[in-house]
């Protein structure tokens, strides 16, 4: 029986044909590595490649670079000039349509070529710009406004769409994002995405905490570009925007910029409303040392089952076994006797209401939750490093109240 061949999208098959220019421009390009190294003197030259691809990635690491450039932070001393380009598939087209108005942005196929032949001829690309991290080490997003704004067109347009999907003006929502494999079998159906397995959570968990808030007054759309399975609710106040057929890039991003928090389970959309200064209550998260530590908001973590003890581990239990705690490869977990659990429905919810509490100015701390933060904050490896950079310049988050109750 022949082999199936995959199916290619548009997006993809742009991509192959950008590929194929970009083989037939190297004579161009290395001649261009040549002449930009001449200059060097005179102008530095970076070349950076966006990651496009991603929208988490594509969203705070450029935001990260445009404050950290404000802020004369990572800056050259020379006079300098960064030219990016965005690979394809674009994840948004939108997103990069506003960062053209910050960024020098230019089509792959000029670019590509220069940006590898630099990386191999000269290790270490000296002149590539730097937008590789998404932690906030300087504590630079507390302290700013979004780069990005909307134009009074961009709003009436924003505004009307989301009354179109049923939200009145001036009424608050929340933005629920809940990953699963979908996307990524999508972007890339040809790798084995197996190890990113122990991200993926159930939709169906979310409905308590959904429909909760959605008593509370507010709106709650679920995002997402690709996904697997439809939100099953009936409450008027719970959008499938997902699923309904009306989700396009722009109103992603708007979306996220007037969202009161987002329920995330810690994967890329949450971004969007992070460049915002949204907050996020992270859910499902694993694994626990990539805490977004940096980020006001709050964070419960998947559970960590001991097959070994036929028990949960405890918060002090897990950061104890250090080697449990930084594993991003989920076959890794089985080999130290490990299964991640999701959160049931009630703690999802008692952290999405405890949210409530903090941004209605509701929010009592007891000196027993005192306590519990501090203690476990004191355990866990803050001076630790992520690809060589710090997890955050001051600490923000919270671990969620009754979580830190039952398993701290």
């Amino acid at each position: 029986m022949p082999r199936k061949l995959p199916q290619l999208s548009i997006k993809h098959i742009y991509a192959y044909l950008e590929s194929s220019v970009v083989i037939l421009t190297i004579p161009i390009s290395f001649l261009c590595v040549i002449i930009i190294r001449a200059f060097e003197p005179l102008v530095l030259i970076r070349v950076g490649m966006l990651n496009a691809t991603r929208i988490g990635h594509f969203a705070i690491n450029t935001e990260l670079y445009l404050l950290e450039k404000a802020a004369g932070i990572n800056k050259p001393k020379s006079r300098y000039l960064d030219i990016f380009f965005a690979p394809k598939p674009l994840c948004n087209r939108y997103l990069l349509k506003k960062w053209s108005e910050h960024l020098i942005i230019l089509p792959g196929f000029l670019l590509r070529g220069i940006y590898k032949i630099n990386s191999f001829l000269y290790r270490g690309n000296v002149f590539t710009a730097t937008q590789e991290s998404s932690r906030d080490i300087f504590d630079l997003l507390h302290f700013t406004d979004s780069t990005i704004n909307f134009s009074a067109q961009e709003r009436f347009i924003g505004d009307s769409l989301i009354e179109g999907l049923g939200i009145k003006q001036g009424a608050k929502y929340v933005t629920l994002i809940v990953r699963d494999s979908a996307y990524l079998e999508r972007l890339m159906p040809n790798k084995d995405w197996s190890y990113h397995d122990y991200r993926d959570n159930d939709i169906d968990n979310y409905v308590l905490a959904a429909e909760t808030l959605a008593e509370h007054g507010f709106f709650v759309v679920r995002v997402g570009s690709v996904v697997k399975k439809k939100f099953r609710t009936s409450h008027p106040r719970i959008i499938d925007y997902a699923f309904n057929g009306k989700r396009t890039d722009f109103l992603d991003l708007y979306l996220a910029s007037n969202c009161e928090f987002c329920i995330s389970t810690g994967t890329g959309f949450d971004a969007l409303p992070h460049i915002f200064r949204k907050p996020c209550v992270y859910t499902n998260f694993a694994p626990l040392g990539t805490f977004p530590t940096f980020q006001e908001g709050l964070v419960i973590p998947k559970h960590y089952y001991s097959t070994r003890l036929k028990r949960r581990l405890s918060l002090k239990e897990v950061v104890d076994h250090n080697k449990a705690m930084f594993i991003v490869d989920g076959g890794k977990f089985s080999e130290l006797g490990i299964e991640l659990q999701e959160n049931s429905p009630e703690e999802i919810c008692d952290a999405c209401l405890e949210m409530v509490e903090i941004l209605g100015g509701t929010h009592l701390v007891t000196n027993e939750d005192q306590f519990r933060q501090e203690r476990f904050w004191k355990n866990y490896p803050l001076s630790k490093l992520i690809d060589g950079q710090p997890l955050h310049g001051k600490l923000r988050t919270r671990i969620g109240r009754s979580y830190l109750k039952q398993f701290g």
